[in-house]
């Protein structure tokens, strides 16, 4: 199981998530996302992350060349998240121009004519990542979705995930990688850090059940 913990604006909640085990750290360059981060907040927050193994995640919806080009030369970035509507060819470009730099490519879905096209992407992606249709919206698709989906590639679960549904979304999708955001807020936009450490027992539990 792999863990992403997602929309980081503040340090305290980030070394928190980092030294409670998760994978993947994410941070929000969306101006019209509540958990927006500028590049000179990220700076601090970037450099204040001690752990190697935890891969940083630029969350992007429609961002231009010139736009990444920005954080990649002020950031360690080691994936790109993109939730738009960026097409391959774009993902090409940007493949192209940060080569070391791997790619999530995020679906948003709400039935299963949503997947039709997901595949097409295998070539130029290296990771999935299936979301409500209003991202950051705090809501989750109807799981049943991704039942026998044909999967090339690895993929994160992600949408209105909390400690009350993970174990029937992971029953449901047998996912093997989580995205959580909303579900550690009581706040919107605000990380809590009693839900942060709630949510990373609740899982390293299950994974330890299901590993025995």
């Amino acid at each position: 199981m792999k863990i992403k913990l997602c929309g980081f604006t503040e340090l305290d909640s980030l070394k928190l998530a980092i030294s409670c085990g998760c994978d993947f750290v994410g941070f929000v360059f969306y101006e019209k996302s509540p958990r927006y981060l500028d590049i000179n907040s990220a700076k601090f927050l970037f450099s204040n992350i001690a752990n190697d193994d935890v891969h940083k995640v630029a969350v992007l919806v429609d961002p231009s060349l010139d736009f990444l080009k920005q954080l990649n030369d002020n950031l360690d970035i080691n994936f790109w998240q993109f939730h738009g509507d960026e097409d391959i060819k774009f993902l090409e470009k940007v493949k192209n121009s940060f080569p070391k730099i791997k790619i999530i490519k995020a679906f948003r879905i709400s039935n299963k004519e949503d997947l039709h096209n997901v595949n097409q992407f295998n070539f130029i992606t290296d990771l999935f990542l299936f979301d409500n249709k209003i991202a950051g919206s705090g809501n989750h698709f109807d799981w049943e979705i991704l039942k026998n989906f044909n999967h090339q590639k690895e993929w994160f679960l992600s949408g209105g995930l909390n400690i009350n549904n993970i174990y029937q979304a992971l029953e449901i999708t047998k996912a093997k990688m989580l995205d959580i955001s909303s579900g550690i807020e009581i706040i919107k936009g605000k990380k809590s850090k009693e839900l942060i450490i709630q949510l990373m027992s609740f899982l390293k539990q299950n994974i330890s059940a299901q590993n025995s």
